[in-house]
């Protein structure tokens, strides 16, 4: 092994330290943590200019804790996804430091910021949201004239990922589980999530007022708290709506469906996963029950913009991603490819 990589279980971790810090990271491959150890130290060993800590009488540029205090009382501090931008904010905090001017984080110094981020082992998509918290710093400083010019962040291309869905054998599988266990509140907080193909949040959030009944056929749910802050109503299955009946006949609450404890969702799809033996799939969690709704909608041929509306998409692209699950409205092209084409002989004899 290379110096400053071993096998740790199936996956490869680096080691460095500089100056007496520490830094440390895991892999899937050799080559990537030799790559992530070289990155990190060539972070480490960059020259740091000191930031300016005071600044003069008249510039009006505020400080990196002063931007962020004044995004707290402006907007963050009413945020549904408070807890990860704090954990955002920490870790920009951590590379900058509080002090730190905003005209002094150039592009140069997110670009360190960004191979920091790596070094440490983070993924793209995590190292976005980081970003994203300077660019909206430097974008309230820019737009109240405290800031002149931005420096360019370069966003880190995503992949989609796989979408993993359950199929009808697996869902037979986990409601007969749960009726073996006796967990019919569980079970049917299984079938509302794969028939609504609402997040875990907006169901824990649910109460009896949100519930429908005259409308559509077997009524709706109101969503007034949503993770994109806009409303939507969904029509309910028979299913659902049976599941829901149940849910409020057996709530400990007067108004919440779900009055359990904040992890009880969570929990309890871990004793499902355990079970049947799927702890190594990271995607086997309960949000995959929103997914096999967006699925099932899509591959039975409903229309794209209406899956969009469904769902709570803020973007057509988000529903997108779906798109490749439904090959079936591809299959008449290739006969399109075998037509043999007309040859101009037998076209003038027709034109005649």
């Amino acid at each position: 092994m290379p110096k400053g990589i071993r096998l740790q279980g199936n996956r490869y971790r680096w080691e460095l330290c500089v100056n007496g810090k520490r830094s440390s990271g895991t892999c899937d491959t050799e080559e990537e943590a030799i790559t992530a150890r070289e990155i990190a130290y060539k972070a480490a060993t960059r020259p740091i200019i000191a930031p300016k800590t005071t600044k003069t009488a008249n510039s009006g540029c505020p400080t990196l804790e002063e931007a962020i205090e004044a995004m707290r009382k402006a907007d963050w501090s009413t945020a549904k996804s408070i807890a990860t931008i704090e954990c955002n904010i920490k870790a920009v905090r951590s590379y900058f430091k509080d002090e730190t001017p905003l005209d002094e984080i150039t592009t140069e110094a997110v670009d360190g910021f960004i191979e920091w981020l790596r070094a440490k082992g983070n993924k793209q998509g995590s190292i976005n949201r980081k970003l994203s918290i300077i660019s909206k710093l430097i974008q309230r400083a820019i737009d109240r004239r405290q800031l002149e010019k931005r420096p360019y962040i370069e966003r880190q291309p995503e992949s989609e990922g796989r979408i993993r869905w359950i199929t009808p054998e697996e869902e037979q599988q986990i409601l007969d589980l749960l009726e073996q266990w006796g967990e019919k509140r569980f079970r049917c907080v299984v079938i509302i999530l794969i028939d609504t193909g609402m997040r875990t949040g907006e169901l824990t959030k649910l109460t009896v007022y949100d519930v429908q009944r005259e409308q559509g056929v077997h009524g709706i749910v109101y969503l007034n708290e949503t993770k994109n802050g806009t409303s939507r109503s969904i029509p309910l299955t028979a299913r659902a709506r049976e599941a829901i009946e149940y849910l409020i006949k057996t709530s400990k609450s007067h108004e919440r469906l779900i009055p359990e404890y904040d992890k009880w969702i969570t929990k309890s799809w871990e004793r499902i996963r355990k079970h049947l033996k799927l702890t190594d799939d990271p995607n086997f969690v309960p949000h995959i029950l929103r997914h096999t709704c967006c699925t099932r909608l899509v591959q039975r041929g409903a229309p794209l913009k209406k899956v969009q509306l469904w769902m709570g998409h803020k973007s057509i692209q988000t529903t997108m991603k779906y798109t490749h699950l439904c090959p079936q409205d591809l299959y008449d092209l290739p006969s399109l490819l075998e037509e043999k084409p007309q040859s101009d002989t037998s076209k003038v004899a027709q034109d005649k």
